[in-house]
């Protein structure tokens, strides 16, 4: 088999600790920081290139507030470390205002951010 035969069926996946998902099984998922406290949900994607880079998060009020974020945050794919399938959640590998200082979060929250 061709490698673009081989690399076709994975164009449209998401990648989160070695594990593969379909875009629309990340969506409405409760998006938690390293200490278990939920941030908000996921609500869309961030796709550049054919590639998803991120997710697009409706942070919960309580989250605004003690990090003044916006209602909608993108947060990149990078800082999330692994799913809780039975939970329907996803896990940050850091506290969220570590995420906050990382040069893909600024990049992608960039209003001049080139997304498709």
């Amino acid at each position: 088999m061709s490698r673009r035969g081989v690399q076709g069926g994975w164009g449209n996946t998401i990648r989160i600790d070695e594990k593969l998902y379909a875009p629309d099984e990340m969506l409405d998922r409760a998006v938690l920081d390293n200490q278990g406290r939920e941030v908000g949900v996921i609500t869309g994607m961030v796709k550049v290139n054919r590639t998803y880079k991120g997710f697009i998060v409706k942070t919960r009020l309580h989250a605004q507030k003690q990090y003044g974020i916006d209602e909608n945050i993108r947060i990149p794919l990078t800082a999330f470390s692994r799913t809780r399938e039975r939970l329907d959640e996803i896990v940050r590998s850091r506290a969220i205002d570590r995420v906050l200082q990382l040069p893909s979060y600024v990049a992608i929250n960039d209003p001049n951010f080139d997304e498709e």
